[in-house]
This record gives structure tokens, C-alpha cells and sequence, in this order.
């Protein structure tokens, strides 16, 4: 479904939340994939597809630091 929204140039175009195809908030859908928790739950392939439309995970930050090496909350990193 979203593969059709990709401009000519291979650009996925900005998507709100609220915005409904064929009964399903493809916007509120679209973000939510980015979000760690449903990040983590996808299967390579999907990460790989979603990866193509310019959609990545908000999950870590771009330190190069892997999860085990990230204070788990702000007050641990002291």
C-alpha cells in the first residue's frame, strides 16, 4: 500500500495520522512502524521493505552505540 504512495523520485511523501485508505489509518499505521517496540517485532524483510521507502527505526540514537551499551534511563548515564 505504501509502495503506490512513493513519488516518481523515490520519495515517500509526508503521511498524518488520520489519513484513512480503504478504512485503515495508513498515517497513524506509517508511524507507528518506526516506534522500538514495533521496530523490534517486524520481521527482517519488513524492516528491509519499509527500510526501501525511506522509513527507519526511532529506536536508537545515532551514537553507534549498541543496546547494551546505553544507559537505560538518563539518570544511569551520571
Amino acid at each position: 500500500m505504501l509502495a503506490d504512495l512513493v513519488d516518481a523520485d523515490g520519495v515517500l511523501p509526508y503521511i498524518a495520522p488520520g489519513v484513512v485508505f480503504e478504512g485503515d489509518d495508513v498515517g497513524k499505521w506509517r508511524w507507528r512502524q518506526q516506534e522500538p517496540g514495533t521496530w523490534a517485532q517486524l520481521l527482517p524483510e519488513q524492516r528491509e521493505r519499509l527500510t526501501a521507502l525511506g522509513i527507519r527505526s526511532a529506536a536508537l540514537p545515532l551514537t553507534g552505540a549498541t543496546p547494551a551499551e546505553l544507559p537505560a534511563s538518563p539518570g544511569d548515564a551520571a
